[in-house]
């Protein structure tokens, strides 16, 4: 045998040994990641199980708490028409009145005792159980709120106001025809609506 022979098969068996040597260390690391991978797979496992269950669990709690206020809302916006419905049941007395100059020392009751007569209803002291000026930053003068004895003793006043204004469509109910002096401005009879209704 040649020496390049006997050069060539060296290399060949050195070449083999390497390849032998690293496909076996490549081999041995792809075993042991294997391994590692079996021991660490299983808790892996179970703590994706755990995430599950948990995930599950919030889910579960999240529907509930949903439906919960789901149903608070409709508790809520039932509980915000029965009071408006109640609110709106008191003021059912109610006239409010808007129009009418405020000045000092003013007698709500004996400027609204005369409206009634301007627009021809008999309306006596004892009808009248409240009288006040609202205050309300947007409008002025101040609206006044009178709450009468009845729903009927209100219902003929309204009525008796709105057929003056059909009977007079040129001087309509007026600060002037009141007694009051000065700018003649209009002055509006309405019922007195709870802040739900007048929006």
């Amino acid at each position: 045998m040649s020496k390049t022979s006997q050069i060539q098969e060296q290399m060949q068996n050195t070449l083999r040994i390497e390849v032998r040597n690293a496909m076996k260390a490549e081999s041995d690391a792809i075993k042991k990641q294997i391994e590692e991978l079996k021991k660490a797979g299983p808790c892996d496992i179970s703590q994706i199980e755990e995430l599950k269950t948990e995930l599950k669990g919030v889910q579960n709690e999240n529907n509930e708490l949903r439906t919960k206020i789901t149903e608070m809302i409709k508790t809520v916006s039932q509980l915000n028409v029965n009071i408006n419905v109640l609110d709106q049941s008191l003021r059912e007395a109610n006239i409010e009145i808007y129009g009418l100059p405020e000045l000092r020392n003013e007698k709500l009751t004996v400027i609204v005792i005369k409206l009634a007569s301007v627009v021809s209803y008999t309306l006596q002291d004892s009808d009248i159980l409240k009288c006040i000026r609202v205050p309300n930053n947007r409008l002025h003068p101040h609206s006044v709120v009178v709450k009468l004895r009845s729903v009927r003793c209100r219902n003929d006043l309204y009525a008796a106001v709105i057929r003056y204004n059909k009977s007079h469509p040129d001087d309509k109910l007026n600060t002037t025809v009141l007694g009051f002096t000065g700018r003649k401005t209009p002055v509006y009879v309405t019922e007195h609506r709870s802040p739900m209704y007048k929006s």
